[in-house]
């Protein structure tokens, strides 16, 4: 083989490995954006389930339906059903965004986890720490000293 084949073989070769490297590269970016969709998606399923619960919520308080053990779980259990993938989902998000930078949707799906689990936590449990028993007591106290105005009458 001659001297410019060889080169040019060589040219070739680096030419080739870096059209894969640019090719892996590429397919890594495009599973990127495919996921911050798949985070879009997350989200609107949450969105979905938040406005089936307000609008229930809103029925019964309003006594236009009445309250259905039945359906507070069914709403429940969709909550549960959305949070199954978000361990997974959220430990792939910080590795494209240590690879990549922030998502479009990123913050806004951790809002939804962070609410969603919100919503399943009990209330003994979610209520609870050092600063919100201040805050009650606080309240408490100021209530007892005339301090609050009742807005509604809630004994009728």
């Amino acid at each position: 083989m001659g001297a410019l084949a060889e080169l040019l073989h060589s040219k070739l070769r680096v030419y080739l490995r870096e059209t894969e490297l640019w090719k892996a590269d590429h397919e890594r970016a495009m599973a990127f954006f495919r996921f911050d969709d798949h985070l879009a998606v997350g989200i609107q399923l949450f969105e979905s389930i938040t406005r089936w619960d307000e609008s229930w919520r809103s029925k019964v308080v309003a006594g236009e339906e009445q309250y259905d053990p039945m359906v507070a779980e069914e709403i429940k259990e969709a909550y549960q059903w959305w949070l199954r993938p978000c361990a997974d989902v959220q430990a792939q998000l910080a590795v494209f965004e240590r690879e990549f930078g922030a998502t479009k949707n990123g913050e806004r799906f951790r809002q939804c986890y962070r609410e969603a689990v919100g919503i399943l936590t009990p209330d003994e449990e979610f209520f609870s720490g050092d600063a919100l028993v201040q805050a009650r007591d606080e309240a408490v106290d100021t209530h007892r000293k005339g301090g609050t105005v009742e807005l509604c009458d809630f004994s009728a």
